[in-house]
């Protein structure tokens, strides 16, 4: 049996919105890219391939009262996806250097302003988690971030007030093997950012970032526990970026045999197997998905 198949079983409603929504955020991103490649777009992108797991697996778990913080174009539009934002508008910022992110569309979707610069936004976390708690709602704050902004000093100090003040936040990291060029074996001296966590006294656990009903049982795991104990909780995602840090840059960098490795874990296959192997869904059902995910792209963009 695969891991969480029972619930498969008992949910397959729920492993069939995951799937189509990694399958939304992928088709979005590569048509993005090919306007990148035809000089049509004003703003970089960070491509999430490989990753979509995470933000749509994040985005289930989370309650719609929840906030989120990420950084601007940084591999979110899974997350735009998960939580059912019109991506119109994040399509518009993207032609036109319009401030959709700030809109009043995504802070009622749960999302903050989005921070401009890479781990800025671990003040912001501390601010929201410290409101939340003071006001008594019932509010998480889900920051998340990557392991390359993991190394800033300014994570550690956020991570360790927010321990200290008993903030609700849970603390997200994408650790997708690399930092821009740099490999996570590079990064740092700890055999995981989990490890840093734990140094801080709060809950911290390491998930396979690649499994989309992993991620979700995980994170509302998670989730619930700073609900209920007022105190911050950190989930690192173990993924695997399978296109350049961002569009345009070189990508030689990696081995074939390491991509080739990765290639075969791709999220939006290991859930497709799943569905197919406990017959929730067939080839006919699958392509479907495909095929409706292309045209509501194609309406977009």
């Amino acid at each position: 049996m695969f891991r969480n198949g029972l619930r498969l079983l008992r949910e397959p409603e729920l492993g069939l919105r995951l799937y189509k929504n990694m399958v939304r955020a992928r088709m979005f991103e590569r048509r993005l890219i090919r306007l990148a490649q035809e000089n049509k777009l004003q703003w970089p992108i960070y491509p999430s391939y490989g990753q979509e797991a995470c933000g749509i697996g994040v985005s289930a778990a989370a309650a719609e009262r929840d906030l989120f913080l990420l950084t601007l174009n940084y591999r979110v539009i899974p997350y735009v996806v998960g939580r059912n934002v019109g991506l119109q508008k994040y399509t518009d910022a993207f032609f036109h250097c319009l401030p959709a992110p700030d809109s009043r569309e995504f802070f009622d979707k749960g999302f903050a302003p989005f921070s401009d610069s890479l781990g800025a936004h671990f003040g912001l976390a501390l601010g929201w988690g410290l409101a939340f708690k003071s006001s008594g709602a019932d509010r998480v704050c889900v920051c998340v971030f990557g392991d390359g902004a993991a190394t800033r000093g300014t994570f550690h100090g956020a991570m360790n007030l927010s321990a200290l003040l008993g903030l609700p936040i849970l603390w997200v990291c994408e650790t997708n093997q690399y930092s821009v060029s740099t490999p996570r074996s590079l990064l740092s001296a700890a055999s995981s950012f989990a490890d840093h966590a734990a140094s801080y006294r709060m809950r911290s656990s390491a998930v396979d970032g690649n499994d989309v009903l992993e991620v979700c049982r995980r994170v509302k795991k998670e989730l619930e526990a700073v609900r209920k104990d007022a105190k911050p909780a950190f989930i690192e995602l173990m993924t695997y970026r399978m296109k350049e840090h961002a569009f345009g840059d070189p990508d030689d960098y990696r081995s074939v045999s390491e991509q080739e490795r990765w290639e075969k874990r791709d999220p939006i296959g290991m859930l497709e197997r799943k569905l197919r192997a406990l017959r929730v869904a067939d080839s006919r059902s699958l392509a479907a998905v495909h095929e409706e995910a292309f045209a509501a792209v194609a309406a977009i963009i």
